[in-house]
């Protein structure tokens, strides 16, 4: 008999991010299977899903966390009739006395507060109350898996990692720019929030610039709490790089990977990160990345990309010399990164979500 999963979709609602391209992903990957049916849900106060296709649950989701510190109300029970599984696959769930599954994408809220937002540090209590009325936890990565199981006392956690982008929109492959020197793109697909490091990176793309005057920046990200800082940074720069530098803002899908066409680098040097979405997205493209070595980007990456100290300018420059220059360099990331994306897939990620999900249904 199927597993009937309330399935949070949230996360889609507005232009998504890394956790709504996890959602919009594994839900069609789920819904592929016949073990398994999902019952989607948005908690929202402000956007009302259309009839019939996703339940709605008309809560400001922000008062509800902080509600949900404390008492078990407002309650998803009746609206989530049918259901046998809760998932809340951005870190909460509304309570249902249901098998609930919380996804943890990164412990920074726990770990690094000051990188967060303080909508995301509410999640603290909200999360440690639902783990000890016994909720389980999905994480992307089995570095995730570690802190939370030492941050939250808890053994209920499975790490499973995301897949690989696949889907419609996905670009043929790109072919490594024939000449760097005419203008080599590092871009940076993150939200411009302190976690990500756009401000050193801004820093590192200055020190590039001294010796690739031809070289630009995109940043393509969503607005975070880290835009005055990006701006200040660009306006250190010397003033002819500062002007190859480009604040993209958000980017839809379709524009990710017209970006990455045309990128000669990803960078990513996050501080933390519980998975790395933009990692495998440059990869399918063949485009070589440069990297943090912090959080879980070394156990997504391996050895497909170059892994930097996030803290060091000159490292980060470094890095991103060496990968648009070395034509060895190059080929040798993009061989590695063919088959390191390989081993990502949605269909592997979907199977064991459903195991994951027979386990906390029989485990109540």
């Amino acid at each position: 008999m199927p597993v009937r999963v309330a399935f949070d979709t949230t996360p889609l609602v507005g232009a998504p991010t890394g956790i709504g391209e996890f959602v919009g992903l594994a839900a069609r990957a789920l819904d592929g299977r016949s073990d398994c049916e999902l019952v989607r849900y948005v908690l929202s106060i402000r956007s009302r899903p259309p009839p019939g296709e996703v339940r709605w649950l008309p809560y400001p989701a922000s008062l509800a966390v902080r509600g949900w510190r404390f008492v078990d109300f407002p309650s998803g029970r009746r609206r989530l009739h049918g259901a046998q599984v809760v998932h809340g696959t951005n870190y909460f769930a509304p309570p249902t006395g249901l098998p609930t599954v919380l996804t943890i994408h990164d412990c920074s809220f726990v770990t690094r507060p000051e990188l967060c937002r303080p909508v995301v540090r509410a999640f603290v209590p909200a999360v440690r109350r639902a783990i000890q009325h016994g909720a389980w936890v999905h994480t992307p990565s089995t570095f995730v898996a570690s802190q939370v199981r030492e941050l939250f006392h808890t053994d209920r956690v499975v790490a499973i990692h995301h897949g690989a982008p696949e889907g419609p929109g996905l670009p043929s492959r790109a072919t490594v720019p024939a000449d760097p020197d005419a203008s080599p793109l590092v871009l940076s697909l993150a939200t411009l929030e302190p976690r990500k490091n756009l401000s050193r990176l801004v820093e590192a793309f200055g020190r590039l610039h001294d010796r690739l005057p031809a070289a630009r920046l995109v940043l393509a990200g969503g607005a975070g709490s880290d835009e005055e800082r990006i701006s200040d940074a660009i306006a250190a720069l010397d003033p002819k790089a500062a002007q190859q530098v480009t604040l993209a803002g958000w980017v839809d899908r379709q524009r990710r990977f017209e970006l990455l066409s045309e990128a000669s680098v990803l960078a990513y040097p996050s501080l933390d990160e519980g998975f790395g979405i933009p990692m495998l997205e440059a990869m399918v493209c063949e485009v070589p990345v440069v990297a943090s070595n912090a959080g879980a980007v070394p156990e997504v990456a391996g050895d497909a990309a170059l892994l930097v100290d996030p803290h060091d300018a000159d490292a980060i420059a470094d890095a991103l010399m060496l990968a648009i220059t070395d034509d060895a360099l190059r080929s040798g990331l993009i061989e590695r990164g063919n088959a390191r994306v390989a081993s990502f897939s949605w269909t592997t990620t979907a199977a064991r979500l459903v195991e994951m999900y027979e386990q906390v249904r029989s485990s109540q």
